[in-house]
């Protein structure tokens, strides 16, 4: 017969235990609460990213936090949708690649999320090191309107199963970081199409113009030289005439691709307009710069342009050299005196570099 004291016992285990499962439930609350506090702060942070660039740090810190036992790494597209190149990673323990083709990953070829456990290891993507004795790996594809763009990655070497709530979780996540990602790259590129020249891909009148008025208010307080050179192609209209502006078009967008070439660091090369190109030097003395503008036009000389297979007459430029403060206290007249020593370098015969002179 069971005593008033064994009922009582009965009674107090069974309540001890329903205590401990609400305890166990309202702690899982709360992890699911700062959860959602803490993805409210990374989105919030993610939108006033100003590039992808920005992101990869920050990133990293809220999937640590988000993933506790976990690493992970974030990987975005090139614009060919082969290769994914890595762009944050956290945890102990990441893969070495730091980057992977499409069909390393079955959650890419496959087109949604890809489960594997090391209960089935041949089911592991090519691109997880195996070597590092994984437990399980999520792999959850990138997608933005129906375009697979990137890749998210979580992996752990705990024994326990990765519960529903993780899963969902990870989705949760990466749905987020595929729209952030979107964002900045369709924000970088319309920032892109504001600053860059369509034709040449180099940056345009307008980045130009702002860009001087940055760079002489800090080379004034440095009290550093900046040097301009503008750069014009010799007879250019001869080359419409006689090949036709698709192939005027092409000489130009190679001419951009050489003159890119040329800039070094915090330099920067413009298309002014037309067939004139102008280059901001740095910290460079009016001696350097002319350095380089001859090297610049010896470079171009050597330039050996085809169209269909046919090589085309050899090109030349003109440059003309300007420098702050040596020629002028503010852009605009290094800008003018620079065109100025353009139009003696055009005067003289073409195909030479000629320095502002006060003279002139």
């Amino acid at each position: 017969m069971t005593t008033y004291e064994e009922l009582l016992n009965h009674k107090n285990s069974h309540l001890e235990e329903e205590v401990r499962r609400l305890q166990e439930s309202v702690n899982i609350l709360e992890q699911r609460h700062q959860a959602m506090v803490t993805i409210h702060q990374m989105i919030e942070f993610l939108q006033v990213c100003a590039k992808i660039e920005d992101t990869t740090k920050l990133l990293a810190e809220f999937l640590q936090r988000l993933f506790p036992g976990f690493s992970g790494s974030v990987f975005l597209t090139d614009e060919c949708n082969r290769i994914f190149e890595r762009v944050t990673s956290f945890g102990k323990k990441t893969d070495n690649e730091t980057s992977l083709e499409f069909s390393d990953c079955w959650a890419l070829l496959r087109g949604q999320t890809h489960i594997a456990s090391n209960a089935q290891p041949g089911l592991f993507c090519h691109h997880i090191d195996q070597e590092a004795q994984p437990t399980q790996t999520i792999c959850i594809p990138l997608l933005t309107q129906g375009k697979v763009w990137g890749l998210f990655h979580l992996r752990t070497e705990c024994s326990e199963k990765i519960s529903c709530y993780q899963k969902h979780l990870a989705h949760t996540i990466a749905k987020h970081i595929s729209l952030a990602f979107y964002n900045l790259k369709l924000r970088e590129e319309l920032r892109n199409d504001s600053i860059r020249d369509g034709l040449t891909g180099l940056f345009n009148r307008r980045y130009l113009d702002e860009y001087l008025k940055q760079e002489i208010i800090k080379a004034k307080g440095n009290q550093q030289p900046l040097s301009i050179v503008m750069v014009d192609v010799d007879h250019f209209k001869r080359f419409n005439d006689t090949y036709g502006h698709d192939v005027g078009d092409m000489v130009l967008r190679e001419l951009a691709k050489f003159l890119q070439g040329q800039v070094q660091e915090s330099d920067i090369v413009c298309r002014y307009g037309g067939e004139e190109m102008t280059f901001i030097f740095i910290n460079t003395p009016l001696s350097i710069a002319k350095q380089r503008a001859e090297n610049i036009c010896s470079g171009v000389r050597e330039l050996s342009i085809q169209n269909q297979g046919e090589i085309l007459s050899s090109l030349t430029v003109s440059l003309g050299v300007a420098c702050f403060p040596l020629d002028g206290t503010t852009g605009e007249e290094i800008l003018q005196r620079a065109d100025r020593a353009l139009y003696q370098a055009k005067k003289a015969g073409r195909n030479r570099v000629v320095l502002y002179q006060l003279e002139q």
